[in-house]
């Protein structure tokens, strides 16, 4: 019963993404951003040096009101952005939309650098100053000081669904599905050990948050990129077929491989799209809550601080684990295969995902050439990467591609409870998230590069885990005010534990339909103040040719 419960619910909930997330929102994403990149005259984008120059600390104030520097804003930003997003999202954008969902992604970011540059700013330009030196900014008091009070109820609207879309859900799940994938760590044990951990740092605020992960950021970011690149090298003759695989399926609607979606070009976009919302954030609003809180009497200068965010999560980490996968991976085909049958490859069991015909299965072997065996029948091999030379009574002699790595079968086998005598194997699930991407390291580079993703991914999680506490915390103080804020961090730490212990499709259906519904109110106030915040710019920009700021 509880089983049929969690399949209505995960089906109510993937029916809310498929409305949330269709044309429309896409649309107000890329055309907003678009909109706002020409309504700029580009001039944010050339003013990047100068960005990273802020970044330095050279134009820091101790005088100035907030509560964090320009670095630990853009930290605590990334932190909540450069996460299992970055790697097992980007492989569950693969593995449902194809290799052209990455190109989508780029275009989602590149545009996304503008309106989070315009988001960002106006979260300095319509913050809240308390007497004890605090400050709150974001969407919300954008759009309630910003647009006027009969705006409110979007304001709400934004701090409700960024309730739901802060528990870091998401995080907890693929965390738990890598240390299980390599490791076998009991999911409810991950839960447990990172509940308890965050929580010691989330009870701190924002101070603690920043400062943590100033110093997590950037370290796990050059471990994370440094292994990625070591991969890409030992495949750099595979580069330019992926390249052009991504080009060429964004265009083309092909799922990677021709076999695990095959859908239309429209499913693309909104999958790339959807995805790099999920990795950078860009037009959902979330990272303005930190951007508002850092230390400046220039809300232009933090502006052009949090652009820099999107190029880092999504242009350089994403693209990183998109190739890794990409050079590391494919799919074998296979039509004609009786429904629930186990394939075998070299005489072990590997997961089958069938489509919604029941005509024709996928499914995920080890890199190398192997042995496949097929159940008897009229069997049909399609969409390789190379040619499969023949298939002699349900034997596929031999087979040669860039296969989809499986994870190993832990407890694939269980002894009958009457005579304990009979082995009954049981094939384990497609990979489809972040243990495919460590499947992807293991294959190339070895199994240690696996337990080496294990470290990284539980920086990410734990650092993204941190950032979404004080966005959460942000939009439950917004409705309920700010001395009860504590009673969203108890909230919290209990989403994350059940994140941990959820299946991952439900998780990630009820983070992207609150993403979705966050985007709304913060793209029609970032597009409505948009003539605000250029009157800003120009007035900073202005005076910073005239020579007026010293470092």
């Amino acid at each position: 019963m509880l089983t049929s419960i969690y399949e209505q619910l995960n089906n109510w909930m993937q029916t809310a993404v498929d409305y949330a997330w269709g044309t429309p929102l896409v649309v107000v994403l890329i055309g907003g951003g678009l909109f706002l990149t020409l309504y700029s005259g580009f001039r944010p984008l050339l003013r990047l040096g100068h960005a990273l120059r802020v970044l330095t600390g050279a134009f820091d104030r101790d005088h100035d009101p907030g509560q964090i520097t320009h670095f630990q804003a853009l930290s605590t930003a990334l932190a909540a952005t450069i996460g299992v997003g970055n790697i097992g999202g980007v492989a569950v954008a693969i593995t449902t939309g194809g290799a052209g969902a990455v190109f989508w992604m780029w275009v989602a970011a590149a545009v996304g650098m503008t309106t989070k540059f315009y988001s960002s700013s106006l979260a300095q330009l319509y913050r809240k100053e308390h007497p004890d030196g605090t400050v709150h900014g974001g969407p919300m008091y954008t759009i309630e000081l910003g647009l006027g009070r009969a705006w409110k109820p979007l304001a709400i609207m934004f701090s409700v669904f960024g309730i739901v879309g802060c528990l870091p859900m998401f995080q907890t799940n693929q965390l738990a599905s890598i240390l299980d994938n390599q490791l076998g760590v009991q999911a409810i044990f991950t839960a447990s050990c990172v509940t308890v951990l965050v929580a010691i740092v989330a009870f701190g605020g924002i101070t603690r948050i920043g400062r943590l992960t100033a110093r997590l950021v950037p370290s796990m970011c050059i471990l994370y990129l440094s292994l990625g690149l070591a991969l890409i090298v030992m495949r750099i003759h595979l580069l330019p077929g992926v390249i052009a695989q991504i080009f060429t399926e964004a265009f083309t609607g092909s799922a990677m491989g021709g076999g695990i979606v095959g859908t239309g070009v429209a499913h693309v976009i909104r999958t790339g799209v959807k995805r790099a919302a999920f990795s950078n954030e860009a037009g959902v609003g979330t990272a303005a809550l930190a951007h508002g809180a850092a230390k400046t009497s220039e809300p232009i200068r933090e502006g052009l601080v949090a652009m820099v965010g999107p190029f880092i999560d999504t242009i350089i980490v994403c693209t990183i684990t998109a190739c890794v996968i990409l050079v590391a991976i494919g799919t074998v085909v296979i039509e004609g295969l009786p429904v629930n049958t186990i394939v075998q490859v070299d005489g072990e069991a590997v997961g089958v995902e069938w489509n919604d015909e029941k005509t024709e299965a996928t499914f995920f072997v080890p890199s190398g050439r192997h042995s496949i065996t097929c159940p008897s029948g009229d069997i049909k091999l399609v969409g390789t990467d190379d040619d499969i030379e023949a298939v002699e009574n349900a034997q596929v002699v031999r087979a040669v591609f860039r296969p989809i790595p499986q994870t190993p079968m832990r407890n694939s086998t269980r002894r009958n409870a009457d005579d304990r005598s009979d082995d009954v194997t049981q094939a384990p699930p497609p990979l489809k998230d972040v243990a495919l991407t460590a499947a992807a390291f293991s294959s190339v580079l070895g199994e240690w590069a696996g337990y080496a993703l294990v470290v990284i991914v539980a920086l990410f999680a734990i650092s993204t885990m941190l950032g979404y506490s004080f966005y959460g915390r942000q939009c439950f103080a917004y409705l309920f005010g700010a001395n009860r804020s504590s009673v969203y961090t108890v909230i919290y730490l209990i989403g994350l534990f059940l994140g941990g212990v959820l299946q991952p499709d439900l998780v990630i259906n009820t983070i992207d339909t609150a993403f979705a519904m966050m985007a709304v109110p913060n793209m029609i106030a970032t597009v409505w103040l948009a003539p605000k915040v250029m009157k800003a710019a120009n007035d900073y920009f202005r005076r910073l040719g005239d020579g007026e700021f010293h470092s």
